[in-house]
């Protein structure tokens, strides 16, 4: 339960865990101002609650938030200038007292994969296309979903984009040959089991992210 809690003149309510922080994030209401004495709004704008993903991570000494907002279909950070000083002002007013914020939001982490995929050609032709003309990229539209769908601040785990490549219609066999990602400027990293990604999400280099050797392979 929440305890109410005194310092100057605003009121603060004691998170049991970190994920209070979560719900708090995501509460935050660009360009609204809080009431004196309160850490919520008087009234409730979902319109203006640009905060669609965030997670709290306990560090030594302090807690991590990571944010992210929806730009069309894809998450993008807060905008450094306009939109995360006064969310970063925000969750100082609201955080407990003693408890130092460590706010971040950043551009997603990037992937790149060299995989070697056995299709069936009855199905697929040598650049992975569908013969029925549905789709001419399946394979990299299945990577771009799995990247998606991927739990804010979750685990980019090997074993799970094999699981989804196997169930490509026309992918008889699906291989990772390397993946590598990186954060920031920071050099490219092996990913050999599992990767957290910095800023929450992570995406296909936009650049040379993909590379995919196509092999016929008959049934199994």
């Amino acid at each position: 339960m929440n305890v109410i809690a005194q310092r100057g003149y605003i009121t603060f309510k004691t998170y049991p865990n970190v994920s209070g922080y979560v719900t708090k994030a995501k509460s935050f209401q660009f360009g609204d101002a809080l009431p004196a004495d309160k850490d919520i709004y008087s009234v409730v704008d979902a319109g203006t609650q640009i905060v669609k993903y965030a997670a709290a991570i306990e560090l030594d000494n302090m807690v991590r938030i990571k944010v992210a907002k929806i730009t069309g279909a894809a998450l993008t950070p807060l905008d450094a200038t306009l939109e995360l000083p006064p969310f970063t002002a925000y969750m100082q007013l609201i955080k407990d007292a003693g408890v130092r914020l460590n706010i971040t939001s950043g551009a997603p982490d990037t992937l790149k994969l060299t995989l070697n995929i056995y299709y069936d050609p009855l199905v697929l032709d040598s650049t992975g296309a569908r013969l029925d003309g549905t789709s001419t990229t399946p394979v990299k539209d299945a990577i771009n979903n799995f990247l998606v769908n991927l739990p804010f601040n979750g685990l980019f785990v090997i074993n799970n984009l094999i699981t989804t490549l196997q169930s490509i219609s026309g992918v008889v066999i699906g291989q990772i040959a390397g993946a590598q990602a990186t954060y920031a400027a920071l050099p490219y990293t092996e990913v050999l089991v599992e990767y957290t990604p910095d800023a929450g999400y992570m995406i296909l280099d936009p650049v040379d992210g993909l590379t995919i050797n196509y092999y016929p392979h008959g049934p199994i």
